[in-house]
Protein backbone atom coordinates (compact mmCIF):
# COMPACT_ATOMS: atom_id res chain seq x y z
CA UNK A 1 0.00 0.00 0.00
CA UNK A 2 1.38 3.40 -0.94
CA UNK A 3 1.96 5.90 1.87
CA UNK A 4 -0.34 8.88 1.96
CA UNK A 5 1.08 12.13 0.69
CA UNK A 6 1.20 15.16 3.04
CA UNK A 7 -1.64 16.72 1.06
CA UNK A 8 -3.76 13.64 1.62
CA UNK A 9 -2.87 13.46 5.30
CA UNK A 10 -3.96 17.07 5.84
CA UNK A 11 -7.19 16.71 3.89
CA UNK A 12 -10.58 17.04 5.51
CA UNK A 13 -13.23 14.49 4.65
CA UNK A 14 -16.81 15.75 4.52
CA UNK A 15 -18.83 14.01 7.22
CA UNK A 16 -21.69 12.01 5.73
CA UNK A 17 -25.05 13.04 7.20
CA UNK A 18 -27.19 11.09 4.72
CA UNK A 19 -29.20 8.28 6.35
CA UNK A 20 -28.07 4.81 5.33
CA UNK A 21 -31.59 3.54 4.77
CA UNK A 22 -34.73 4.78 3.06
CA UNK A 23 -35.49 5.93 -0.46
CA UNK A 24 -32.69 7.78 -2.29
CA UNK A 25 -32.88 11.53 -1.95
CA UNK A 26 -33.22 13.86 -4.88
CA UNK A 27 -29.87 15.55 -4.28
CA UNK A 28 -30.88 18.86 -5.83
CA UNK A 29 -33.98 19.14 -3.66
CA UNK A 30 -32.04 17.97 -0.61
CA UNK A 31 -29.39 20.67 -1.03
CA UNK A 32 -32.00 23.33 -1.78
CA UNK A 33 -33.86 22.53 1.45
CA UNK A 34 -30.64 22.77 3.46
CA UNK A 35 -29.63 26.03 1.76
CA UNK A 36 -33.09 27.52 2.36
CA UNK A 37 -32.91 26.54 6.04
CA UNK A 38 -29.47 28.16 6.39
CA UNK A 39 -30.74 31.30 4.66
CA UNK A 40 -33.72 31.55 7.00
CA UNK A 41 -31.46 31.04 10.03
CA UNK A 42 -29.18 33.87 8.90
CA UNK A 43 -32.10 36.20 8.09
CA UNK A 44 -34.40 35.51 11.03
CA UNK A 45 -31.71 35.06 13.71
CA UNK A 46 -34.29 33.30 15.88
CA UNK A 47 -34.93 29.58 15.98
CA UNK A 48 -38.64 30.10 16.70
CA UNK A 49 -39.05 32.01 13.43
CA UNK A 50 -37.84 29.12 11.29
CA UNK A 51 -40.72 26.89 10.24
CA UNK A 52 -41.15 23.89 7.99
CA UNK A 53 -43.77 25.92 6.10
CA UNK A 54 -41.26 28.70 5.38
CA UNK A 55 -38.63 26.21 4.26
CA UNK A 56 -41.19 24.52 2.04
CA UNK A 57 -42.10 27.82 0.38
CA UNK A 58 -38.51 28.93 -0.04
CA UNK A 59 -37.29 25.64 -1.45
CA UNK A 60 -40.43 25.08 -3.56
CA UNK A 61 -40.95 21.58 -2.24
CA UNK A 62 -43.85 19.94 -0.45
CA UNK A 63 -43.80 19.75 3.34
CA UNK A 64 -44.24 16.00 3.01
CA UNK A 65 -40.91 15.88 1.16
CA UNK A 66 -39.18 17.63 4.04
CA UNK A 67 -40.80 15.42 6.66
CA UNK A 68 -39.83 12.30 4.72
CA UNK A 69 -36.16 13.19 5.27
CA UNK A 70 -36.30 15.07 8.58
CA UNK A 71 -38.93 14.12 11.16
CA UNK A 72 -38.71 17.44 13.04
CA UNK A 73 -37.63 21.04 12.55
CA UNK A 74 -34.83 20.41 15.04
CA UNK A 75 -33.46 17.57 12.92
CA UNK A 76 -33.53 19.77 9.81
CA UNK A 77 -31.84 22.74 11.49
CA UNK A 78 -29.34 20.36 13.06
CA UNK A 79 -28.18 19.06 9.69
CA UNK A 80 -28.40 22.36 7.82
CA UNK A 81 -26.77 24.64 10.36
CA UNK A 82 -24.62 22.41 12.53
CA UNK A 83 -23.91 18.78 11.72
CA UNK A 84 -23.94 19.04 7.95
CA UNK A 85 -21.14 21.60 8.12
CA UNK A 86 -18.74 19.45 10.16
CA UNK A 87 -15.96 17.56 8.41
CA UNK A 88 -13.69 14.80 9.63
CA UNK A 89 -10.14 16.22 9.90
CA UNK A 90 -7.09 14.29 8.75
CA UNK A 91 -4.10 16.21 10.03
CA UNK A 92 -2.06 13.08 10.72
CA UNK A 93 -2.24 13.28 14.51
CA UNK A 94 -4.88 12.76 17.18
CA UNK A 95 -4.30 16.15 18.83
CA UNK A 96 -4.28 17.90 15.47
CA UNK A 97 -7.56 16.28 14.46
CA UNK A 98 -9.34 17.11 17.74
CA UNK A 99 -8.08 20.69 17.68
CA UNK A 100 -9.29 21.09 14.10
CA UNK A 101 -12.69 19.69 15.06
CA UNK A 102 -13.03 22.11 17.99
CA UNK A 103 -12.05 24.99 15.70
CA UNK A 104 -14.72 23.89 13.19
CA UNK A 105 -17.34 23.83 15.95
CA UNK A 106 -16.29 27.33 17.07
CA UNK A 107 -16.52 28.69 13.53
CA UNK A 108 -20.00 27.20 13.13
CA UNK A 109 -21.52 28.50 16.36
CA UNK A 110 -20.02 31.97 15.94
CA UNK A 111 -20.94 32.23 12.28
CA UNK A 112 -23.82 34.35 10.95
CA UNK A 113 -25.93 31.30 10.10
CA UNK A 114 -26.10 29.76 13.55
CA UNK A 115 -25.33 32.34 16.22
CA UNK A 116 -28.90 33.67 16.37
CA UNK A 117 -30.58 30.26 16.46
CA UNK A 118 -28.18 28.44 18.79
CA UNK A 119 -30.00 29.03 22.09
CA UNK A 120 -33.44 28.10 20.73
CA UNK A 121 -32.09 25.07 18.92
CA UNK A 122 -30.33 23.80 22.06
CA UNK A 123 -33.46 24.29 24.18
CA UNK A 124 -35.58 22.38 21.68
CA UNK A 125 -32.99 19.57 21.53
CA UNK A 126 -32.87 19.28 25.33
CA UNK A 127 -36.67 19.14 25.54
CA UNK A 128 -36.74 16.43 22.87
CA UNK A 129 -34.06 14.48 24.77
CA UNK A 130 -36.26 14.48 27.88
CA UNK A 131 -39.06 12.84 25.91
CA UNK A 132 -37.07 10.00 24.45
CA UNK A 133 -33.92 8.93 22.59
CA UNK A 134 -32.36 11.47 20.24
CA UNK A 135 -30.00 10.83 17.32
CA UNK A 136 -26.32 10.50 18.09
CA UNK A 137 -24.72 13.93 18.00
CA UNK A 138 -22.60 14.48 14.91
CA UNK A 139 -19.70 15.89 16.93
CA UNK A 140 -19.65 12.56 18.77
CA UNK A 141 -19.73 10.65 15.48
CA UNK A 142 -16.83 12.65 14.04
CA UNK A 143 -14.83 12.07 17.23
CA UNK A 144 -15.45 8.33 16.81
CA UNK A 145 -13.97 8.56 13.31
CA UNK A 146 -10.99 10.54 14.61
CA UNK A 147 -10.31 7.91 17.28
CA UNK A 148 -10.60 5.11 14.72
CA UNK A 149 -8.07 6.90 12.49
CA UNK A 150 -5.75 7.35 15.48
CA UNK A 151 -5.96 3.65 16.36
CA UNK A 152 -5.04 2.74 12.79
CA UNK A 153 -1.95 4.95 13.14
CA UNK A 154 -1.05 3.14 16.37
CA UNK A 155 -2.02 5.95 18.76
CA UNK A 156 -3.47 4.93 22.13
CA UNK A 157 -7.06 6.17 22.61
CA UNK A 158 -8.11 3.61 25.24
CA UNK A 159 -8.45 6.24 27.98
CA UNK A 160 -10.56 8.59 25.86
CA UNK A 161 -14.36 8.69 25.91
CA UNK A 162 -15.86 10.30 22.80
CA UNK A 163 -19.22 10.89 24.48
CA UNK A 164 -17.66 12.63 27.49
CA UNK A 165 -15.39 14.75 25.29
CA UNK A 166 -18.40 15.75 23.18
CA UNK A 167 -20.23 16.85 26.32
CA UNK A 168 -17.26 18.90 27.52
CA UNK A 169 -16.73 20.64 24.18
CA UNK A 170 -20.38 21.55 23.75
CA UNK A 171 -20.83 22.64 27.37
CA UNK A 172 -17.80 24.94 27.42
CA UNK A 173 -18.45 26.53 24.03
CA UNK A 174 -22.18 26.98 24.65
CA UNK A 175 -21.63 28.49 28.11
CA UNK A 176 -18.95 30.91 26.97
CA UNK A 177 -20.73 32.04 23.83
CA UNK A 178 -24.40 32.04 24.84
CA UNK A 179 -24.39 32.71 28.57
CA UNK A 180 -21.23 34.77 28.96
CA UNK A 181 -21.38 36.41 25.53
CA UNK A 182 -17.64 35.99 25.09
CA UNK A 183 -16.00 35.58 21.68
CA UNK A 184 -14.24 32.24 21.39
CA UNK A 185 -10.60 32.91 20.53
CA UNK A 186 -7.83 30.53 19.43
CA UNK A 187 -6.57 30.63 23.04
CA UNK A 188 -9.91 29.22 24.20
CA UNK A 189 -9.61 26.46 21.60
CA UNK A 190 -6.15 25.53 22.90
CA UNK A 191 -7.31 25.60 26.54
CA UNK A 192 -10.30 23.42 25.69
CA UNK A 193 -8.08 20.98 23.79
CA UNK A 194 -5.85 20.65 26.87
CA UNK A 195 -8.91 20.10 29.04
CA UNK A 196 -10.47 17.33 26.95
CA UNK A 197 -7.20 15.63 25.91
CA UNK A 198 -5.00 15.80 29.03
CA UNK A 199 -3.46 12.39 28.52
CA UNK A 200 -2.78 12.70 24.80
Amino acid sequence: MNAESPATQNAIRPFNTTPAKGRPRDEQAHQLILETTRKLAAEKQRYSEISIEAVSRGAHVAKTTIYRWWKTKNALVREACFAGRLSTPRTGSLLGDVRNLIAQEVAIIQGPITRGVLAGFATDFIEASAKGPTPKRFLHSVLDEIFEDAERRGEDVSALDACEITNQIEMVLFYKYVFQGEPITPNVVDELLEQVMPAA
